[in-house]
């Protein structure tokens, strides 16, 4: 029953509106656009339950992993934030491009390939771990007219697009949020850069302006996001950082500046312990 529920609400977010007997909703336009996505028919998953997955997520801090430009997270319920198991339930076609050929299904904890290739089980390896024991999709591209390209296994083949509006209707919801976006929050810091290499601190968005600092990397700064523009974010720089120190320390520069806070070939140079202190 849950299957056919879930293959339903992907089938309604991209019925063709020729059918409808009443004009569009132009909001639900918006919100589940683009409509007419061809549906690749669902392959039945193997009989038997995919392996347990360990979990083995890529971890942020490590600087040779391209993190893209945001994340797929699953939106669970706040009483089960550890629930990795979600891989297992969430029901999601894949495509080569946006809105062409598909190539596949995630379900029920498998890649369904399209075509006759075997399943092959879903596994954490290729996703960050963004929270305690929370892990996510790497989004290496993203488009105004609803798609994200992802990364849900390692390798060339590993990565498709998929539909805003069938992530938003697979169960659990999988929501797309930009690094940029995650950072803007009040709540974002306090980040560390993810390189031991040293940094600038700058008093404008741009290598033009005057470097007023030399911060040092890794653990060794502490910074809070205050505002961004672009590849630049204006942050308050703490060094030694406070966060979990004990005792504080007692002298340091606390420097309010820009710092370039992301590229093309490493995605964010800023990440966050995510599992505390």
């Amino acid at each position: 029953m849950k299957r056919v529920v879930a293959l339903l609400a992907v089938w309604l977010c991209v019925a063709p509106r020729a059918i409808a007997q009443e004009p569009p909703d132009e909001s639900a336009e918006e919100l589940c656009h683009p409509r007419g996505a061809p549906i690749p028919p669902a392959p039945e998953p193997p009989s038997e339950a995919p392996p347990a997955a360990e979990y083995e997520p890529l971890r942020g801090f490590d600087p040779t992993v391209d993190l893209g430009i945001g994340h797929l997270q699953a939106a669970l319920a706040p009483e089960s934030p550890a629930d990795i198991d979600w891989l297992r339930r969430v029901e999601l076609p894949v495509y080569v491009e946006p809105g062409g050929v598909p190539m596949g299904w995630i379900a029920d904890g498998w890649w369904l390939a399209h075509g006759y290739a075997p399943a092959e089980p879903l596994a954490t390896g290729s996703m960050v771990e963004t929270g305690y024991e929370v892990a996510s999709w790497i989004v290496e591209e993203a488009r105004e007219a609803g798609w994200v390209r992802f990364r849900f296994a390692p390798g060339p083949d590993g990565s498709g697009w998929a539909s805003t509006c069938h992530l938003s209707a697979s169960d659990p919801p999988i929501v797309y949020e930009s690094w940029e976006a995650r950072f803007a929050q009040e709540s974002a810091g306090p980040l560390f850069f993810r390189t031991r290499e040293r940094h600038a601190l700058r008093a404008g968005p741009g290598t033009g302006y005057r470097r007023s600092f030399w911060l040092s990397g890794y653990e060794a700064t502490e910074l809070h996001p205050l505002e961004i523009r672009g590849d630049w974010m204006r942050v308050r720089a703490t060094s030694p950082p406070l966060y979990c120190a004990d005792p504080p320390p007692t002298r340091g520069i606390a420097e309010e500046g820009w710092i370039r806070w992301r590229d093309d070939g490493q995605g964010p140079w800023v990440w966050w312990f995510t599992r505390g202190c």
